[in-house]
């Protein structure tokens, strides 16, 4: 494991990943040394648990109501690319060592990052 102290740019990485790997690789974070006692790794750990939960319980939700009310079709897709976007946004926020913070989860995450 590299030396995140003296590595910001490894940091940076490791943040990025906390988004790509959706909640594995923000898990692995949250419970390895020293990944767990970095700020910057903590709150985008929880940031993504939170995010990719919430993204998951809406794709089952669209799925679910995709074929029954056919008129919503539209707006469940463009919700699904908000989503996508948003996703994109925080891996490419993290990597430039940048914390962005989500409305109500961004909240909650920092909270939770102590």
């Amino acid at each position: 494991m590299p030396n995140i102290e003296n590595n910001p740019k490894a940091t940076k990485w490791e943040g990025m990943y906390c988004y790509l790997a959706g909640v594995l690789f923000a898990i692995l974070c949250l419970s390895a040394e020293p990944y767990k006692s970095n700020g910057f790794l903590r709150f985008h750990s929880f940031q993504s648990i939170m995010f990719t939960i919430t993204w998951a319980a809406v794709t089952i939700v669209n799925d679910s109501v995709r074929f029954q009310m056919m008129e919503i079709n539209p707006l469940l897709s463009i919700v699904w690319l908000v989503f996508f976007v948003t996703w994109i946004v925080l891996m490419f926020k993290a990597y430039h060592g940048q914390r962005v913070k989500l409305p109500v989860i961004g909240n909650l995450a920092e909270r939770w990052a102590g």
